[in-house]
């Protein structure tokens, strides 16, 4: 498995959470999911189940939608690129081609995820979704556990604007799924800053 190159720890100033991060390359990736309350539930949500019990923020982080990751963003920080991310696969062993193909692709997840005791630096870990579009509005999202979806800021051009490309990872698979949605989803979210 390859193996962060630095870690470290970033404090957020405007509510005092603190985020382990890790180098990759020329990137730091923050190696928890981010959960800065926005205050609202049209850009920020703190996953539930039907029975309105709310999960451990410190681990499993908010869902963001498109709008809210930007607006969440601390300062110094970035939404990571499609390219980032595929840099990032291609360095943890993700071919060239695999990286720029759509869907399931590559054998790498297991070096990205931290699932069934073992411990990856990334820490990219399956806290579920939210989407109003296939929950029917309900106030609970789902999939924890079984599923983690993380934004990139890239525009799928094809699509057009408003759809935008995300990784999805899976408990039973290793590869990685590339794809865009429409940027009302509220996925996990990780940040990324240039490497000093």
């Amino acid at each position: 498995m390859v193996r962060a190159t630095d870690k470290g720890t970033f404090t957020d100033t405007r509510d005092g959470n603190v985020y382990r991060w890790v180098r990759y390359g020329n990137l730091e990736w923050m190696a928890d999911n981010f959960r800065l309350n926005l205050n609202d539930d049209v850009r920020c949500w703190l996953y539930g189940d039907p029975n309105g019990k709310r999960v451990d923020v410190n681990k499993y982080g908010r869902l963001y939608t498109y709008q809210g990751a930007l607006d969440a963003c601390p300062e110094g920080w970035r939404l990571p690129t499609d390219e980032d991310w595929r840099q990032l696969e291609m360095l943890l062993g993700m071919s060239k081609n695999d990286a720029d193909a759509y869907e399931w692709r590559g054998n790498i997840a297991k070096s990205m995820l931290t699932m069934y005791g073992d411990s990856t630096d990334l820490n990219l870990i399956l806290a579920g979704l939210y989407s109003s579009h296939n929950t029917g509005g309900q106030a609970y999202g789902y999939h924890m556990g079984s599923l983690g979806y993380y934004w990139t800021s890239t525009v799928d051009s094809v699509k057009g604007a408003g759809f935008y490309f995300y990784r999805r990872f899976i408990y039973n698979r290793t590869s990685v799924y590339r794809q865009s949605t429409d940027g009302d989803n509220f996925f996990s979210v990780r940040y990324v800053r240039d490497a000093e």
